[in-house]
């Protein structure tokens, strides 16, 4: 609504946008190198780049930590192979009786192995609660990520919630 007195001329500048919402799968490839796209280009909102960027800083530690965590669990399944085989060995030295010298290094391996099986376990487990702790911050940075309603008149600058869901 705008008054107008007889031969005045008034400048008004009309904005539309159409609300948009659109679901995004943080765990497809395609997103975040949209993301990514986004947060490298010249133009936009720092903030929200700056927010993304953080974003996408946690999902690739949680990427690594994953990818780590799987190196470790091959690992643990080949001790745990070789220690299998060290027992069947260890066994099949029990009948023969000149083996005592091989015997004792066998039993030794086997002594290294479970070691390693033990350092291994421990880690994995210890992976699991990174991974834990980086999930929750990835999940709580991105409840907090906030974009600007572009409808919005220019006097009232709200900012409008994502809103994730599980």
């Amino acid at each position: 609504y705008v008054e107008l007195k007889p031969h005045e001329v008034k400048h008004i500048e009309i904005a539309e946008a159409t609300p948009m919402e659109r679901t995004l799968d943080l765990n497809a490839d395609v997103t975040l190198d949209m993301m990514r796209i986004y947060v490298e280009a010249p133009e936009g909102n720092k903030e929200l780049k700056d927010s993304l960027k953080k974003l996408l800083a946690v999902h690739k530690k949680l990427l690594d930590l994953s990818t780590e965590q799987d190196s470790l669990r091959r690992r643990l399944a080949d001790y745990k192979e070789r220690m299998d085989e060290l027992h069947a060995q260890i066994l099949t030295l029990q009948v023969v009786k000149t083996g005592n010298d091989l015997m004792g290094h066998l039993k030794n391996k086997m002594k290294d192995i479970s070691t390693r099986v033990q350092k291994t376990t421990i880690s994995i487990v210890d992976q699991e609660e990174k991974i834990m702790l980086a999930r929750v911050e990835f999940k709580d940075m991105l409840a907090e990520l906030t974009l600007t309603d572009v409808t919005a008149p220019a006097g009232a600058t709200g900012p409008v919630s994502s809103k994730s869901k599980e």
